[in-house]
């Protein structure tokens, strides 16, 4: 029953480390200029775009859009919290 168990925490703890190392990663080339980026993670980003019709991963929305996203939900917070 032990090996099981250390079976289990080393898959959790691989799978948890690959998503805290590539998440980031490939996160960030929606908001840092496209030179910064090694050519095998644009290619990985392109495919998931491709593979799973991820719109906005394909075409991310305008820094405008963005900023208006955020300060509503801001407001909807500082609403709703009464500060």
């Amino acid at each position: 029953m032990g090996v099981v168990s250390a079976v289990a925490d080393l898959a959790v703890a691989v799978f948890s480390l690959t998503i805290a190392v590539a998440a980031p990663l490939v996160d960030a080339q929606t908001v840092l200029p496209s030179g910064l980026h090694p050519a095998p993670l644009v290619e990985l980003k392109r495919w998931c775009a491709a593979e799973y019709g991820d719109y906005l991963m394909a075409r991310p929305p305008t820094s405008s859009v963005v900023s208006s996203g955020f300060d509503f939900f801001f407001f909807c917070f500082v609403l709703c919290s009464g500060i």
